[in-house]
């Protein structure tokens, strides 16, 4: 992103002269800096998670770490662990190593700048190339891919909040995705070949299937995420179906996640040879205490984007507006509003019947973000 400041992680392509492809993933080694006996340690542990809001960022390691020591910063050289992943020509693994590593970033850039050279770079072109064999691959094997736009918030002028929508699925911010998720499954591949501990994300098969394929429309991907089953954390590994994976963790933000900084020392200490680091009880300890902790950070979270979208509404107050009909039951009928993304539900109206999918016009009857009130009517 343009505003980011923490670079957790980065990549790179060599092409080999039998057809294959060497792709790296190189994750930023923060288990170099925060050993488990480190009082860092414990305070990410406590924290969790890194949290950001409107109005600021919350990190889970000091500024001197996220920021500086710990970033994958252009023209600095960094530890890391690496993911060295040859594929062939259609995209399929032909075998993989992970190993510590010495890296420099030669080039930084923005997903925008990115996206407009994917075409005409040769390395951008390549690695968008895996990008497409990779997401099919998953998708072929059940994942669903849902992303909704992101809702970016410019609250430089308080007295007129502003909301703007971005798409998540461009080629850039794909690209890294399934790349993360390659690196993230091959680590769950390490821990759980080895039986080794670990804390393994999983999540059943959805309640009900509305979509499949790479390109689905809005109205279906909103609707299709009403039916997800609640993803786990586990000890030991199970399948993650929204990803498509027998097995999935995560390892690829060590700076902002303690559930990676904790999987980064346990395969930290393994690929050096010197064995498990964590028992089965000790991540059990780990997945209590971080199911705890991002509870709360999500509550904070919701909170804070529920009280910004009140600001950006309040002036709108008594106007009507545009929503998208997401789910019908008995009693209630589920809604987004269309401009901000924003989830609200109202009584069925048998005067003005809809299905899910209609765009309708509802009216702003009350908002008062300090109050926490939003009402609407048909």
């Amino acid at each position: 992103g343009a505003f980011t400041r923490d670079f957790d992680d980065a990549v790179h392509i060599e092409k080999q002269p039998d057809g294959t492809v060497v792709v790296g993933v190189h994750i930023t080694d923060v288990s170099y800096y925060v050993s488990p006996r480190n009082p860092l340690f414990a305070a990410a542990k406590e924290r969790s998670t890194s949290i950001y809001f409107p109005e600021g960022h919350i990190p889970m390691l000091p500024k001197a770490l996220s920021f500086d020591l710990c970033s994958l910063i252009q023209g600095k050289v960094r530890p890391a662990i690496s993911f060295l992943v040859t594929l062939n020509a259609d995209g399929t693994i032909r075998n993989s190593t992970i190993v510590p590593a010495i890296i420099e970033v030669k080039r930084q850039l923005s997903y925008r700048e990115a996206d407009m050279m994917i075409d005409r770079d040769p390395e951008l072109a390549a690695l968008n190339t895996v990008r497409q064999q990779l997401r099919q691959q998953r998708v072929d094997q059940g994942a669903l891919l849902l992303s909704l736009p992101d809702v970016n918030f410019d609250i430089r002028d308080r007295e007129h909040i502003q909301v703007h929508l971005s798409p998540v699925d461009t080629p850039a911010r794909n690209l890294i995705s399934e790349l993360m998720i390659l690196a993230n499954g091959l680590a769950a591949n390490y821990l759980a070949s080895r039986e080794a501990p670990g804390l393994f994300r999983s999540q059943p098969p959805p309640r009900k299937r509305i979509i499949s394929g790479v390109q689905n429309a809005l109205p279906d991907i909103a609707r299709q995420r009403r039916f997800l089953a609640r993803g786990e954390l586990t000890v030991h590994p199970k399948p993650h179906s929204g990803l498509g994976l027998n097995c999935y963790t995560t390892i690829t933000s060590p700076i902002r996640r303690f559930l990676d900084l904790s999987i980064q020392h346990q395969l930290s200490n393994m690929i050096q040879g010197r064995g498990i680091l964590f028992s089965g009880d000790e991540c059990k300890t780990f997945a209590g205490i971080i199911q705890q902790k991002l509870a709360r950070a999500n509550a904070i979270r919701q909170q804070r984007h529920r009280y910004w979208i009140l600001r950006y509404l309040e002036p709108k107050e008594g106007q009507s507006v545009n929503a998208m009909v997401v789910g019908l039951g008995p009693k209630r009928v589920n809604l987004m509003l269309c401009d901000c993304l924003f989830d609200v539900d109202l009584p069925p109206n048998p005067a003005f019947p809809v299905d899910p999918g209609d765009n309708v016009r509802i009216r702003l009857a009350r908002v008062k973000p300090l109050d926490n009130v939003l009402r609407v009517e048909w």
